[in-house]
């Protein structure tokens, strides 16, 4: 399953929507640590989730994605798709809010995890050369 946050793409906004993602696939009121949120996926017989973003001409996009197991491979073909819906839904319609902002420890983690992503980019030589390439093409 896929969910796309789709908008207009606005510099202004990209950061902001990249720590919004960080903080979608980390957290939620339901699941408060990562720890929580990896057993239940477990649970859910290995499902895989991430988010994801990314930039199609004028839109900016941020994708979540839920991976899961098809019924008739599980025992007694188990039926996994309403808690395939309602992980999603714990995750786009419950986050981990507290007085209409985010928990300030993910937050802040979140943020300094993306500002030292973004720091490294130039140590992955050949990262850094397709940026770079695709900065001077378009």
């Amino acid at each position: 399953m896929t969910c796309n946050l789709i908008t207009e793409a606005n510099f202004k906004n990209f950061a902001k929507r990249a720590v919004l993602a960080e903080l979608l696939e980390t957290n939620n009121s339901k699941y408060k640590t990562q720890e929580e949120l990896a057993k239940q996926l477990s649970k859910m017989y290995g499902a895989s989730f991430g988010t994801n973003i990314v930039r199609y001409g004028n839109l900016h996009i941020i994708k979540i994605i839920l991976s899961f197991p098809n019924a008739n491979y599980l025992p007694n073909k188990y039926d996994n798709i309403n808690e395939a819906i309602e992980f999603l839904m714990d995750v786009l319609l419950r986050p981990n809010v507290k007085n209409k902002a985010f928990d300030n420890k993910t937050f802040t983690t979140q943020k300094q995890n993306i500002l030292k992503y973004l720091s490294s980019i130039s140590d992955d030589k050949q990262y850094y050369a397709a940026v770079k390439s695709k900065e001077l093409f378009f």
